[in-house]
C-alpha cells in the first residue's frame, strides 16, 4: 500500500482533476439551465449551486442565456483555459451577490462550489508536482 503509484495512475488522477473547473462550468450551466426550466413551467423549485444573478429579472430567458454563456465557457476552455477564470470571476460575483441580498442557502452552496475547485486545482498541482519528481522507469 505504500509503494509509489505508477506514472500513469498520477498522470490520469492530474488530468481528472484539471478537468474538475471545466466540468464545475458545465454543473453550473445544467444547475442554471434547470433553474430557468422550472421558472418556466411555473415550478417552485430551484438549484442552489445555479447562477442566483438570472433571478434579479422574473423571466425563464435569462437563466438560459447564462447557462448557455457557461457552457460556452466550459466548451472553449479546452483550448484556451483562461476563459475559466472568467467564469470563475462571474461565480464569485454571484456569490457575493447572494450574499449581499441574504440568500444564505445559496452563498453557502456557492462556497461549497467555490472549495471543491479549489480542492482540485490544489490537487492537480500537487500531484503533478509529485510527477514530475518521480524517477523515470528505464526500463520500457
Amino acid at each position: 500500500m505504500s509503494e509509489s503509484q505508477n506514472e500513469s495512475v498520477i498522470s490520469f488522477r492530474v488530468e481528472r482533476m484539471r478537468r474538475a473547473p471545466r466540468n464545475w462550468t458545465y454543473w453550473v450551466a445544467f444547475f442554471t439551465f434547470l433553474n430557468g426550466l422550472f421558472l418556466l413551467i411555473g415550478q417552485d423549485f430551484l438549484i442552489l449551486a445555479g447562477l442566483v444573478a438570472p433571478f434579479l429579472l422574473t423571466a425563464a430567458w435569462p437563466h438560459f442565456a447564462a447557462a448557455a454563456v457557461f457552457a460556452a465557457l466550459a466548451y472553449f476552455s479546452s483550448k484556451f483555459r483562461a476563459l475559466l477564470a472568467v467564469g470563475l470571476a462571474i461565480y464569485i460575483a454571484d456569490t457575493l451577490l447572494a450574499a449581499y441580498l441574504g440568500l444564505w442557502s445559496g452563498f453557502v452552496m456557492h462556497l461549497v462550489v467555490l472549495v471543491l475547485v479549489s480542492i482540485a486545482l490544489v490537487g492537480s498541482r500537487r500531484l503533478a508536482k509529485q510527477l514530475a519528481t518521480q524517477p523515470q522507469d528505464s526500463s520500457t
